[in-house]
């Protein structure tokens, strides 16, 4: 299972030609982040029509594709990768730290971005469009 990254959805909205056909090669299941979700609610201005939309289209994504979920155990494991990587001089942020946790703890060994900042965590193989 490889998991698609926030702003791997964001760019499969925008239809990035790239993506898509990374996508369309792989011929395994993909699944997203609760995390994501988080993120993108966040960007939605619900007085601009077009954000409606895309909130919808965000709401059957996420219906559509596994869910890797939250729990106490994600928080503790992404503070520790957090910080882990910070000791290392490789620091991330929360919300990916968060992210990458959720997907290892899933048994997810790949994720699909144009982050690099993912290629530094051991145990995550990125793919990138």
């Amino acid at each position: 299972m490889i998991g698609l990254d926030t702003c791997a959805i964001i760019d499969f909205l925008k239809g990035d030609e790239n993506l898509i056909n990374l996508i369309g090669g792989l011929g395994e299941e993909l699944c997203l982040s609760q995390i994501s979700y988080f993120e993108l609610s966040f960007g939605i201005n619900p007085k601009i029509k077009s954000h409606l939309e895309e909130e919808s289209y965000y709401d059957i994504l996420f219906n559509t594709f596994k869910i890797v979920g939250i729990d106490n155990s994600l928080f503790k494991n992404s503070s520790r990768l957090f910080w882990k990587m910070k000791s290392l001089g490789r620091e991330i942020g929360k919300i990916d730290s968060i992210i990458a946790s959720g997907f290892i703890l899933a048994g997810v060994n790949k994720i699909i971005t144009r982050d690099k900042h993912f290629e530094k965590i051991k145990g995550l193989k990125v793919l990138s469009y």
